[in-house]
C-alpha cells in the first residue's frame, strides 16, 4: 500500500470507528483520531520504512491492523468504547 492510499485508509477507518464512539469523541476531543490510530497501529511512527515498490512497511503486520479493527467494530457493537478497549502493550 503506497503513502497516499494508507493515508486515505487510515483516515476513513479512524473516522468510521470515532464516529460509532460517542464515549472517545467526547472524552479525547480533538485528539480522539491521533490516539485510536496509535492503538490501531496506524500512526506516522508505525511506519518502518517505504520498499523498493514505494509500499508501506508497517511495524505491525496488517493482519494484525484488521484483527484490532474488527475486534473494536464488534466491541462498539456492543455498547463498548476503544476507551475501554484491552489495547496490546
Amino acid at each position: 500500500m503506497n503513502a497516499e492510499d494508507f493515508e486515505t485508509w487510515r483516515e476513513g477507518i479512524v473516522a468510521e470507528l470515532i464516529d460509532a464512539d460517542a464515549k472517545l469523541a467526547a472524552e479525547s476531543g480533538p485528539y480522539a483520531g491521533q490516539w485510536l490510530a496509535i492503538q490501531l497501529g496506524l500512526s506516522d511512527g508505525d511506519i518502518v520504512m517505504i520498499d523498493d515498490n514505494g509500499d508501506l512497511v508497517l511495524k505491525t503486520p496488517k493482519d494484525e491492523i484488521d484483527r484490532r479493527i474488527a475486534a473494536l467494530r464488534e466491541a462498539l457493537a456492543n455498547g463498548g468504547s476503544a476507551l475501554d478497549f484491552p489495547w496490546p502493550t
